[in-house]
């Protein structure tokens, strides 16, 4: 929460769309516009249907709006270091527990703004995990 500015909904007459990016005009600049489900790896980019909930975050000296499916609220939560196995990941910056036993993964700010994002450091990264239980 401390890397979010605003909050607002898009609006089709504030967004630049091109062929590689979305941008928006905010507060006399145009910022880029990052699709959280893509960053994520759950979908191709799309651009903010209109009143869709954008995030404006700001970090490490740069702003971004990011487009986000809802806005559930915000929430006080006890944040821990992620296992040892997957620390290296440099998208999280720990996992919480919810009330009713759900884990969080929270995202650090400055790898959403990032503009450099590396491959194979990105959360859509091909690693894959072998689970054998022999039970």
């Amino acid at each position: 929460m401390a890397a979010v500015e605003s909050s607002r909904g898009a609006r089709s007459k504030d967004l630049r769309v091109g062929r590689r990016a979305v941008q928006l005009e905010h507060r006399e600049q145009l910022i880029p516009v990052l699709d959280l489900g893509a960053l994520v790896g759950l979908r191709q980019p799309e651009v903010p249907a209109e009143g869709q909930p954008l995030l404006i975050l700001q970090s490490q000296g740069r702003t971004t709006a990011l487009s986000v499916d809802e806005v559930l609220g915000d929430r006080e939560l006890v944040i821990r270091p992620l296992p040892v196995e997957i620390r290296e990941l440099s998208a999280y910056q720990g996992a919480a527990t919810l009330a009713r036993g759900e884990l969080v993964l929270i995202l650090r700010p400055d790898f959403i703004v990032s503009t450099e994002r590396r491959a194979d450091t990105g959360l859509a990264s091909t690693r894959r995990a072998l689970v054998v239980d022999d039970s």
